[in-house]
Formats: structure tokens, C-alpha cells, sequence
């Protein structure tokens, strides 16, 4: 096999690893790039407000139960109780709690004097597992993503060597 040959077959599997690997690796560049921009779209996380307030000397008591109450006057986050949120955020220096509910909804309160902030969906958790192929399951993580990050590699190597192919060597 030539030089040429070579390159030709080089071609023809570096086309057909493309098609294989083009649905996967869509998939994570939308979602990560989703998750770049989450902070500025409102969808994927709740904006933080920006607020004014007097530091807390010691430390506050956690799970107060005037939290989990007006966690439950709030219908959309569908609160029963305590095990409905999965998440407890606490930024004691943006004075800030946020509770995050496993039906992907956010609930922000203030440290200090326990007032609602904001509330929302939030959906950038559920595409964070997407982008990492845990949506999918252990089976579709482990064999599709993974394999497709292999292959990505090897079109990249492949691309290389057919980009520097396209250099006359001999007249530099």
C-alpha cells in the first residue's frame, strides 16, 4: 500500500467515524455550552439577587422549620416535606439558602432574615447529566459517550494528518 492509498483509506474511515460519532458528540457540545451560559439564562438557574445585608456573627441554625414552611407556601416547587429537596445551598457570604427540589425548581431565601428571594425552574442539573451521559444510564455512559470521546480522538488525529497530507512537503 502507497503513500496515497494509505491517505485514501485514511479518507474513507475518517468520514465514516464522523457520521458515527456526529449525534453523541452534538449532544455534549449543545449541553455544555448550555452550561456555559447558564448564569444568563434564567431557564437553566434562578438569577441570584444581589442584596444588602448585616453579617451573621455565629452560626445560623440549619434547617430551620420557618424554611421548610415557606418552601411549602410556594405550589410550583411542590414541597411536602424535607425529603422533597435534594439540595441545600448555604452561602453564608452572599447571605443566601437555596434549596433545590428534586422536580428540578429553586428556591432562594435570605440567611439573615429568612425573606423569599426568588424562585424558579431550574434545569441546569438535568442537562449537566445529559452532558455527562448519566441521563442516559451506566450502559449508554459507559459504551456510547465513552467510545465516542475515543473516536472524537482519533478523527482529530486523523484530521491532522489528513490536513498536513495537503501541504506540498517537497517544494518547502
Amino acid at each position: 500500500m502507497g503513500k496515497r492509498e494509505f491517505f485514501l483509506a485514511l479518507k474513507g474511515w475518517h468520514r465514516r467515524l464522523a457520521a458515527l460519532v456526529l449525534i453523541p458528540s452534538s449532544v455534549m457540545f449543545m449541553t455544555g455550552l448550555l452550561l456555559q451560559l447558564k448564569n444568563y439564562i434564567p431557564l437553566l438557574q434562578p438569577p441570584q439577587p444581589q442584596i444588602e445585608f448585616q453579617r451573621i456573627l455565629g452560626a445560623p441554625m440549619l434547617l430551620r422549620p420557618e424554611l421548610l414552611q415557606r418552601a411549602k407556601s410556594i405550589s410550583k416547587a411542590q414541597v411536602h416535606d424535607w425529603t422533597d429537596i435534594a439540595q441545600i445551598d448555604i452561602r453564608p457570604n452572599k447571605n443566601l439558602i437555596r434549596l433545590r427540589t428534586f422536580n428540578h425548581y429553586e428556591i432562594q431565601f435570605s440567611l439573615d432574615s429568612m425573606q423569599l428571594l426568588n424562585h424558579g425552574p431550574r434545569y441546569a442539573g438535568l442537562i449537566l447529566s445529559i452532558h455527562s451521559g448519566d441521563f442516559f444510564g451506566t450502559l449508554i455512559k459507559q459504551s456510547l459517550f465513552s467510545v465516542s470521546a475515543v473516536l472524537l480522538l482519533f478523527l482529530w488525529i486523523t484530521g491532522m494528518a489528513l490536513w498536513l497530507n495537503t501541504f506540498n512537503w517537497k517544494r518547502v
